[in-house]
């Protein structure tokens, strides 16, 4: 890119900038605009589905060929945008969310390569105002235009920071705060996680220590202090908007779910194998911040994906059993087993499950019982590991072949 053409572009992200503010829970309905939706919570509250689903299932809106990754499917203005690849190459694809048609495609780097459990990009796109930013299996962040997917900037984090693509590949998802993008790179010397201008990609802080993880950090107000929350290696984490550490507390082992945010300044953490899940209280006192072990117990070990706080409980998938957790004690309500280890979403008074077979489920979102609604075979059986993303009372769902619009609306 000429000298010119780079300030011309950078010049349009700063418009944009400086027009559109990071994505969070005001977003409308209709939006799913970054890893877990508006909140990062997994929570569409106002959706409104079906009480059952008729004979046959669902109506699929459409489907369209997919190549391998587990990113999820980021809505926004009315389009789709998901990370995917093939042999060679990693792409960011834009899709008519209405059609299914593919509008545009613009490589990110070259494919991430695992045999056992998969190749292709594992970060879900993040969009604001008239830009996506998209992080691949290998190490390119890119902010695009989302009209046609001209690049506005890129950089190859292990090139340009010197970070060392982990065994599973980069799996962060962007996270959007103020005028920063923040991403776990794990390179060395005090620079794990670090904060990226979102108008020209350079970098503007950088803390902590040790590899790139699995989890994608928040953004959120504890103990009266807006933050950056990250699970990364053996410990949670408190970070300031301007990279200082405001907080830590050790874990027992590498935490791949995202941690979620209760009220009354908590956080759940949880973690597969042996380490189970706690939940902390982040406090201040006159000595700065810190955070307490409020309980701690084995009932949820989040694999692939987070639970969802909706209700006042917890959903999700301890392994391969489904589970409705109290956020007071831990206490397992109910437990279904037979699912597999499947993610889900929480819609207004639903949970939309995706089996890893490829069968999507609609069931109560109650403490009560499992009670489930209606479930049929929507993709095949090709690692259908990726979460719903739910836009309005529509399903975008994906496995390693295709991505499919499921309507539940009601």
């Amino acid at each position: 890119m000429t000298g010119m053409r780079r300030f011309a572009w950078i010049f349009l992200g700063l418009s944009v900038a400086a027009a559109a503010p990071a994505p969070g829970p005001n977003a409308p309905a209709e939006e799913w605009p970054q890893f877990r939706g508006a909140g990062r919570d997994g929570f569409a509250p106002d959706a409104t589905l079906l009480r059952s689903w008729p004979e046959g299932g669902p109506k699929v809106r459409w489907r369209a060929k997919l190549g391998p990754g587990f990113s999820q499917i980021a809505i926004s203005g009315g389009r789709a945008f998901v990370a995917f690849s093939d042999e060679t190459s990693e792409f960011l694809g834009a899709f008519d969310a209405a059609t299914g048609s593919e509008l545009w495609r613009r490589s990110l780097g070259k494919t991430f390569v695992q045999p056992e459990f998969g190749n292709g990009p594992r970060g879900t796109p993040t969009i604001v105002g008239e830009v996506v930013y998209a992080f691949g299996g290998t190490g390119v962040l890119g902010a695009l235009k989302v009209a046609d997917g001209t690049p506005l900037w890129e950089i190859d984090v292990t090139a340009a920071l010197g970070a060392s693509v982990p065994r599973f590949g980069f799996s962060g998802s962007p996270l959007l705060v103020d005028d920063l993008v923040v991403l776990d790179v794990g390179a060395s010397e005090g620079r794990q996680l670090v904060a990226f201008d979102r108008t020209d990609g350079k970098v503007r802080w950088a803390t902590l220590d040790g590899p790139a993880g699995y989890s994608s950090p928040i953004v959120t107000t504890l103990a009266g202090t807006r933050q950056i929350v990250h699970a990364h290696g053996a410990a949670v984490t408190g970070i300031a908007l301007d990279g200082t550490v405001l907080w830590s507390h050790k874990l027992e082992e590498n935490t791949v779910a995202t941690p979620i945010v209760v009220p009354g300044d908590r956080l759940f953490l949880s973690a597969a194998g042996d380490t189970g899940c706690a939940m902390l209280k982040v406090v201040k006192t006159e000595t700065g911040f810190g955070a307490t072990e409020l309980w701690k117990n084995r009932n949820m070990r989040n694999h692939f994906n987070s639970s969802v706080l909706a209700g006042g409980h917890l959903f999700g998938f301890d392994n391969a059993t489904l589970k409705c957790l109290s956020i007071e004690t831990g206490e397992v309500l109910w437990a279904k087993r037979g699912l597999g280890k499947s993610s889900l979403a929480v819609a207004g008074d639903r949970l939309v499950i995706l089996g890893d077979l490829g069968l999507l489920i609609l069931a109560e979102r109650t403490p009560e019982a499992y009670r489930e609604l209606g479930s049929v075979a929507i993709l095949d059986e090709s690692r259908a590991w990726t979460a719903p993303s739910i836009a309005g009372r529509r399903a975008f769902i994906r496995n390693q072949k295709e991505v499919a619009c499921v309507d539940l609306g009601g």
